[in-house]
C-alpha cells in the first residue's frame, strides 16, 4: 500500500493539528501550513519529518507558494483537507464592515479554491485524490450575528458539491464535514464573543450552546479527523459529494 501524501491548511492547532497526527500515526506524508509561527514551531519539533510552514492563506501570494513548496516536498498530493477559516465578528449585520466580510470569504472560502486549482492537475493525472472541505454547523442552519461566517461556510456547501460532480470523473472524491461545537480554547473563545455581544454570561451561553445538540454534548476534534480517516480509508472510496455534520444532532 502506497504512502499517503496529505496537504493541510491551518493544522499546527485545534482540529487541523488533530487531523495531521493522526494521519502521521499511519505512516502517512504531511505537509502543514498556519498563521501561528509559535504553533508552527512546536509542531515541527514535535514531528521532525513532516513539512510545516508559517502561511496566511488569505494572501494569494504566500499560500501560492507554499502549496508549491508542500507538492514538491510531498511529490504530489493524495488528500487535500481545507481546514482554514476565521470566526469573523459576532455583531449585528449593520455593525459589520466589509473588510471584515471579506477576509471571513477570502480565508474560509476563496482560499479553497486557490488549493483545489493547485492540487487538482497532479490528481487528475493521476486518477485518484481525496479533497475535504470543512465548512460548519453555521453552513447549514441559521446563525443569527455570525452572517460573514455563515455564508462563508455555506459557499464552502456550494463549492462541494459542484467540485465533486465536475472531478467524479477522475476518481477524486470530494466532500465536506460540519463540525458542530468543537470542544477546546477556540470554542470557549466563540462564547466569549457571543456572550459580549448578547451581553449575557458566559456559563449561560455555553448552556445554549450545548442545548441545540440533541446529545448535549461539544465534539472532541478527534471525531472530526476519524470520519477524515474513514473517507480515507478502503472503505470510503466510493463515498463523495457527501455533506457529514458531526455535531452531536442539530436538529432542521
Amino acid at each position: 500500500m502506497s504512502i499517503k501524501r496529505v496537504l493541510i491548511t491551518a493544522a499546527a492547532d485545534g482540529i487541523g493539528k488533530v487531523i495531521a497526527e493522526e494521519y502521521l500515526k499511519t505512516g502517512a506524508k504531511v505537509a502543514i501550513c498556519d498563521i501561528q509561527e509559535d504553533k508552527i514551531k512546536a509542531f515541527k519539533k514535535k514531528h521532525p519529518d513532516a513539512m510545516a510552514e508559517v502561511c496566511d492563506v488569505g494572501n494569494d501570494e504566500e499560500l501560492i507558494s507554499w502549496l508549491d513548496q508542500a507538492l514538491e516536498f510531498l511529490g504530489g498530493c493524495d488528500t487535500l483537507i481545507n481546514n482554514a477559516g476565521i470566526a469573523g465578528p459576532t455583531a449585528p449585520i449593520e455593525e459589520v464592515t466589509p473588510d471584515q466580510v471579506r477576509a471571513v470569504l477570502n480565508i474560509g472560502l476563496v482560499s479553497q479554491f486557490t488549493c483545489i486549482a493547485r492540487v487538482l492537475p497532479g490528481m487528475k493525472k493521476q486518477k485518484s485524490g481525496l479533497i475535504i472541505n470543512m465548512s460548519s454547523v453555521g453552513g447549514v442552519h441559521a446563525f443569527p450575528n455570525r452572517t460573514p461566517y455563515s455564508a462563508a461556510k455555506r459557499g464552502v456547501l456550494g463549492l462541494n458539491e459542484s467540485l465533486a460532480a465536475e472531478v467524479g470523473p477522475y476518481n477524486i472524491r470530494v466532500n465536506a464535514i460540519c463540525p458542530g461545537a468543537i470542544s477546546g480554547d477556540r470554542q470557549e473563545r466563540v462564547i466569549e464573543a457571543r456572550a459580549k455581544a448578547e451581553g449575557r454570561s458566559i456559563e449561560e451561553v455555553r448552556k445554549d450552546v450545548l442545548s441545540v445538540n440533541s446529545m448535549r454534548t461539544f465534539i472532541p476534534p478527534e471525531d472530526i479527523a476519524g470520519c477524515i480517516l474513514y473517507f480515507d480509508s478502503p472503505a470510503g472510496q466510493r463515498v463523495s459529494g457527501q455533506v457529514i455534520s458531526i455535531d452531536g444532532h442539530i436538529p432542521l
